[in-house]
């Protein structure tokens, strides 16, 4: 027999959350008030160094179940397409999840009656929920790791606590799903700040598809501030919105290169404004088509730059009122390379560059004018999976019915 069940990974919430937003409702108790299941094929939970016989599970939908420990030591799950809130344990510990119910199976690890993370698994610390996440603010040490996402995970529109990372974090192209961060702090995205003075900090394939994000200065959806790294095959669909220095991807950002990103989501603040990063360093092959606004230094790629944008193009609507531009608001002592914009109708952006009021290397879409190879070598397109070949397609002018280009997966690294 076939069960289609989803299934919800377990993570303890840090002793400083509260209970605040999560979900408490009647356990669904029939007879013994407690279910048990033993098949294997069921969604199981695994937790290691958990010694008690009982779960507690509340889900998104305000229902929940007390699930008993099979013969087998794995706690098995009868509900099917609900999201998991939290998974309480005998000792109390709360652990916020965050997963569907959806046949894969989950791993937790309890140390004192904590929560704690992982061990490696071919290099990389597995995270599976929205507690293990947060986990890699515990300390330095936890900070300098080397992550690996391994399922999809929404983060419930629960107050979200930017990460801190000196290491890497491979978001291993799952989704991340109402991401929410309110308030007027600065260093803010779902990485606060990456990078240190240290080389090799690197967050790739991490998706953001929905949220809200807010700050002051350094906002960004991926990340509020990034140094000495690299940011390859991450998008962001979550509106971010802040003061200086905002970005879709990256808010500011310091001898860091951002390949093959892209933006979907609304982006707007005061200075240094852009669809991808908000203050850039190197920027090539990214791209985006989500509105831009701001007050001065706006661009759709980038909002001011002082290095280089290379095979980068935007088709979303840009405004403001100094120094805006249909790719780069401000270009300091950097350079535009092979880049587009769509020229959206009402808007601000009347040149590709802001400041300097010229479209030298940042050419409108057009019957005539469109990427290609032979404009530059970064427009290339490969098999997905050859390095540095980051274009799946070029796409075309379609006769005025443009089909943009896309990218590929980033290739294996």
């Amino acid at each position: 027999m076939n069960f289609s069940f989803l299934l919800a990974a377990i993570l303890i919430i840090i002793s400083y959350k509260s209970d605040n937003g999560f979900i408490s409702g009647g356990m669904n108790n029939p007879g013994s008030g407690c279910v048990e299941f033993s098949s294997t094929d069921l969604t199981a939970v695994t937790i290691d160094g958990y010694s008690g016989n009982t779960i507690n599970v509340y889900y998104n939908n305000n229902s929940s179940e007390t699930v008993v420990k099979a013969t087998d030591g794995i706690f098995y799950l009868s509900v099917n397409n609900k999201v998991i809130r939290r998974i309480v344990l005998d000792t109390g510990t709360n652990i916020v999840v965050g997963r569907k119910v959806d046949g894969s199976d989950i791993s937790l690890k309890i140390s004192g009656n904590h929560l704690v993370l992982r061990d490696a698994v071919d290099g990389y610390i597995p995270v599976g929920t929205y507690s293990e996440f947060q986990l890699i603010n515990t300390d330095a040490v936890t900070r300098a790791g080397v992550y690996k996402q391994e399922a999809d995970l929404d983060l419930l529109n629960l107050e979200w606590t930017p990460i801190g990372l000196v290491g890497i974090f491979d978001g291993n192209n799952h989704t991340l799903a109402n991401l929410k961060i309110s308030g007027d702090n600065d260093y803010v995205g779902l990485f606060g700040v990456i990078g240190a003075f240290i080389e090799n900090n690197i967050i790739q394939n991490v998706h953001i598809i929905s949220g809200t994000v807010s700050g002051s200065d350094y906002v960004g959806g991926v990340c509020g501030y990034s140094f000495k790294s690299l940011i390859i095959n991450c998008s962001n669909a979550s509106s971010v919105s802040g003061d200086s220095d905002v970005g879709g991807i990256c808010g500011g950002s310091d001898s860091v290169i951002i390949a093959a990103c892209y933006n979907t989501g609304l982006v707007s603040g005061n200075s240094n404004v852009g669809g991808v990063c908000g203050h850039s360093v190197s920027i090539t092959a990214c791209y985006n088509t989500g509105s831009v606004s701001g007050n001065s230094n706006v661009g759709g790629v980038c909002g001011s730059s002082y290095h280089s944008v290379t095979a980068c193009y935007n088709t979303g609507s840009v405004s403001g009122n100094s120094n805006v531009g249909g790719v780069c608001g401000y270009l300091g002592y950097g350079s535009i390379t092979a880049c587009y914009w769509k020229d959206v109708p009402d808007d601000d952006a009347a040149y590709g560059t802001g400041s300097s009021a010229s479209n030298a290397n940042a050419t409108i879409f057009d019957g005539s004018n469109w990427p290609a190879k032979s404009s530059h070598t970064q427009w290339d397109t490969g098999s997905c999976n050859e390095d540095e070949k980051y274009w799946k397609s070029l796409g075309s002018w379609n006769d005025g019915n443009p089909v943009y280009p896309t990218l590929c997966p980033a290739p294996a690294r």
